[in-house]
């Protein structure tokens, strides 16, 4: 397989040389140059575009050349201000798209309405086994939105939501998908402001879900007061899963 890994100029500590400068400001051409190649495209597999400064143009560019990109299983667009316009337009593209596997869209700004977007899209997917939306203040409107996501989708088997302040209410939305979702197997919950409250009302979906096999629950509130007391109940939450390793 192929794998294409673009990455911006090297900062220097005192100043942006002039042409560093000029790279920055082509970066949205570039990304259209790129999505041009990935519609013709037919053996580029891995695509690393982390942190080339692309936004909502680019993002809609490459969006609308996965719509027929029959080869990319990896997309790593992290870093990249693409925001919901972006998001949204790579969300249509994966109703369509039946080749990509692993899509990476940490700190893209995407917010609660590219989250929207992104969980109408996983409703209709049926190829997309890993998703990473970590760090987009996708809030608990955002976390509503995905969870109604995974009550339908069947593929999804990897999805990080860390450092999305979707608080008790967002994880007690998550744990009503997962309660229904037979597909997911690993989820980060990660530093997302949720109490023993929250983590008691995630470990109800574990009554009816047995497939998610890891859980992390890093940097919540739950743990920042009475560690013990807390680490205590959520191994007696996530006891009867014999399967489900708990990351605290």
């Amino acid at each position: 397989f192929f794998f294409l890994m673009i990455r911006r100029p090297p900062r220097s500590t005192h100043c942006i040389s002039s042409a560093a400068s000029d790279v920055y400001k082509r970066q949205d051409e570039s990304s259209r140059a790129i999505s041009a190649s990935l519609m013709l495209n037919t053996s580029l597999t891995l695509l690393n575009l982390e942190y080339s400064k692309i936004e909502v143009e680019g993002g809609k560019a490459i969006g609308e050349a996965l719509k027929s990109n029959k080869a990319l299983t990896h997309l790593d667009l992290r870093g990249n201000k693409i925001r919901c316009e972006g998001a949204a337009a790579i969300s249509n593209s994966l109703k369509v798209n039946k080749t990509l596997l692993h899509l990476n869209l940490t700190s893209c700004c995407i917010k609660p309405k590219g989250a929207k977007a992104i969980s109408d899209a996983l409703k209709l997917n049926t190829t997309l086994a890993q998703l990473e939306l970590r760090s987009n203040a996708i809030s608990v409107i955002g976390a509503k939105a995905i969870a109604e996501a995974l009550k339908l989708n069947k593929t999804l088997v990897r999805l990080n939501l860390y450092g999305n302040r979707v608080g008790n209410e967002g994880v007690k939305a998550i744990g009503e998908g997962l309660a229904i979702n037979e597909g997911l197997m690993e989820l980060d919950m990660g530093y997302n402001g949720a109490s023993i409250e929250g983590v008691v009302i995630l470990g109800e979906a574990f009554r009816s879900n047995r497939r998610l096999e890891k859980l992390f629950l890093m940097c919540n509130r739950v743990f920042s007061a009475g560690k013990k007391k807390a680490l205590a109940k959520v191994e007696e939450l996530y006891a009867k899963s014999s399967k489900l390793k708990v990351y605290s």
